[in-house]
């Protein structure tokens, strides 16, 4: 609601002339039913009907939780121009929080109920992968899971781990794109300035959003307190370092959790106190590192965890043996 739907209208017009890849209008159009948002939200229902330009635009669809655990896909005034427009799309902008309230991962895809019956709602990257063309070389084309049974069957799995900025891939990883940019919409409205459309926005993803505190679009995140339309261009960024899936995957998750817990309790054993952690420190990071370096295998932060947890087990049960098999004090009475 706080975003002015002309101005709104006017960026991405500016945004879709200059022949982007792709567009994601990261804006709520479900705030109060199709009733309430018909005047508020007629210039984009005009600006959508015309659409004259070539590239996809994908829209988030609000979710919402029933009580009995099924998730609704919310009304939208936008609802009739999507279904007739082949250039518009919907897709889910929901993240997971974990029990911390911290957001570490994604759904793939949402089963949402519909006035049609149940189905899947790709997430925004899926969607994107879904509509790019030419589609990049580390990227695969999505495929639409089975029909869900029933809306309360659980998003699709695994989820997706959200990795913000290059500070676990470096400055050369597998990112969509080679470096990223960001723009203040106020440059786009600015009718005097001068601007290369088409050096800044052909041929990319362009993501159009709030990041202002006035949105309340805030995300907990590893990295700190971020707005939503920087988690979704993360996520869209990173998308080609998707979660392996299958057997092969589990059997190197596996492995790879054995491994870490054979160095952390052979370091425990060796060596005692501030020593055995400073080396277990610096192994585990440079399993880390290596793991996610060279093959891009991001698992290992599941796998590290697993092999604390299993250290902390053996440290107990080694503690409850040794205590065990201490003879109990002797006391002489005179």
């Amino acid at each position: 609601a706080l975003t002015p739907r002309g101005e709104l209208v006017r960026m991405i017009d500016a945004v879709t002339a200059a022949n982007p890849a792709l567009v994601v209008v990261d804006v709520d159009f479900s705030g109060g039913g199709p009733d309430a948002d018909s005047r508020v939200d007629q210039p984009l229902v005009d600006y959508f009907a015309g659409y004259r330009h070539g590239a996809p635009i994908i829209l988030p669809k609000r979710i919402e939780a029933a009580t009995d655990a099924t998730l609704h896909i919310a009304r939208s005034a936008l609802d009739g121009v999507v279904e007739s427009v082949p250039a518009l799309w919907w897709a889910h902008a929901s993240f997971e929080t974990d029990g911390d309230g911290a957001v570490r991962q994604w759904a793939r895809w949402l089963a949402v109920c519909s006035d049609g019956g149940p189905q899947w709602l790709p997430a925004i990257p899926v969607r994107v992968a879904m509509l790019l063309d030419p589609l990049p070389r580390d990227l695969d084309r999505p495929r639409v899971p089975d029909p869900p049974a029933s809306c309360q069957q659980a998003e699709e799995r695994p989820g997706q781990r959200l990795i913000i900025g290059p500070r676990l891939t470096g400055a050369s990883g597998s990112a969509l794109v080679a470096g990223a940019r960001t723009i203040s919409a106020s440059l786009l409205l600015d009718t005097e300035l001068a601007r290369d459309d088409e050096q800044l926005f052909g041929r990319r993803i362009v993501i159009i959003g709030a990041s202002h505190a006035g949105s309340s679009d805030f995300w907990l995140t590893s990295s700190g307190a971020l707005p939503g339309v920087e988690l979704l261009a993360n996520a869209i960024r990173y998308s080609t370092l998707r979660a392996a899936t299958g057997p092969g995957a589990e059997l190197v998750y596996r492995i790879a959790a054995l491994v870490l817990f054979a160095m952390f309790a052979l370091q425990a054993f060796w060596l005692r106190g501030v020593a055995a952690l400073l080396c277990s420190i610096v192994g585990g990071l440079t399993v880390v590192a290596l793991a996610v370096g060279l093959w891009n295998y991001f698992g290992i932060f599941e796998a590290l965890e697993a092999a604390i947890l299993l250290t902390l087990f053996y440290a107990a049960c080694n503690a409850l043996l040794k205590t065990l098999e201490e003879p109990p004090p002797y006391v002489k009475f005179i």
